[in-house]
């Protein structure tokens, strides 16, 4: 797999619009060595698109769950492998 990452998407239901979970999110992802974007979306659910080693990837994403986890009713998920697309981890608006 040249030059290929893990990447994960996940869209999160719930209650999860206004009650800081971009921000928390940004928070935990600088406790692992990953990168890509969380949003909010208009129907209310926050989509996080991230990558990087598969081990990292997960251990954020099962953190951001733990965290985070009264507010989250369904989530929805996609992962594969691709090329690297960010390089650092931000909130998009």
């Amino acid at each position: 797999m040249d030059n290929k990452v893990f990447h994960l998407e996940a869209w999160f239901n719930g209650y999860v619009q206004g009650v800081n979970f971009r921000y928390t999110t940004t928070q935990i992802a600088r406790q692992y060595n990953v990168s890509g974007l969380v949003k909010n979306l208009s129907d209310g659910r926050v989509w996080l698109n991230v990558e990087g080693q598969k081990r990292e990837v997960e251990a954020f994403f099962e953190a951001i769950k733990r965290r985070m986890n009264q507010n989250i009713e369904d989530i929805q998920t996609k992962a594969d492998y691709r090329r690297p697309n960010f390089n650092s981890f931000e909130i998009a608006y």
